[in-house]
């Protein structure tokens, strides 16, 4: 596998595979416009019922940003500006898939790396794996929609404690905190995929888009 971020439809799921392991899978810009492309391309195969999102390599899901990039910004409003415009972008096109959209991270998620699971519909994080978002130490603000999906998520309050208290969660813990939906031993993330994928492929065709969607409205109050 030599691209950094291929995405291979087999039997009904598309897997998008962070593939940078000499880089903790950091997200550059050309991995961004990959996402994008690709989520721009399956949003209309209905016969796709399920995307994951996965990291490559024995390091990391994906370490989020890339510090290369954002070490050149430095002290350049405007680059940092188009920079989390562009994020914004990648975060909502996982977001916008109306397949189902399962993060698997079986190793550690940091930043931006979470910032992509949070945009999908599920999380599944190896208990002894760990999560944390350093924009406290890194002098960062995260962009608003990812504040907003993790404020949703686990609420304001425990935002503050991962955000501001600068946590870095286990598995077990960030499931209790409610970040992720399931943390199994690592062993066992690929049976839980499994059922997940299995659950989605049975479903009528196309009614797991509308329950989506359905959900996504009641949750937004538009219900």
């Amino acid at each position: 596998m030599s691209e950094t971020l291929p995405c291979v439809v087999a039997e009904g799921v598309a897997r998008l595979t962070i593939n940078r392991p000499d880089k903790a899978n950091a997200v550059g810009p050309r991995e961004r416009a990959l996402i994008r492309a690709h989520c721009a391309a399956l949003a209309g195969r209905a016969e796709v019922r399920a995307v994951v999102l996965e990291g490559a390599g024995e390091k990391a899901f994906c370490s989020g940003a890339d510090l290369e990039e954002v070490t050149a910004m430095a002290g350049d409003e405007d680059a940092m500006r188009a920079f989390i415009a562009d994020w914004t972008l990648t975060t909502d096109a996982l977001a916008a898939l109306p397949q189902l959209t399962i993060a698997r991270m079986e190793r550690t998620v940091a930043g931006g790396g979470l910032a992509l699971a949070l945009a999908c519909d599920l999380r599944i994080l190896a208990a002894e794996a760990s999560a944390f978002y350093p924009a406290l130490r890194r002098g960062v603000i995260p962009p608003a929609s990812d504040l907003a999906r993790l404020t949703r998520l686990v609420g304001t309050g425990r935002a503050k404690w991962l955000l501001l208290g600068g946590r870095r969660l286990g598995g077990t813990e960030a499931q209790a905190l409610g970040l992720v939906e399931a943390a199994p031993p690592r062993a066992g993330i690929a049976a839980l995929e499994a059922e997940l994928l299995a659950e989605a492929l049975a479903a009528p065709a196309g009614h797991g888009a509308k329950l989506k969607a359905a959900l996504n409205a009641a949750a937004s109050g538009r219900a």
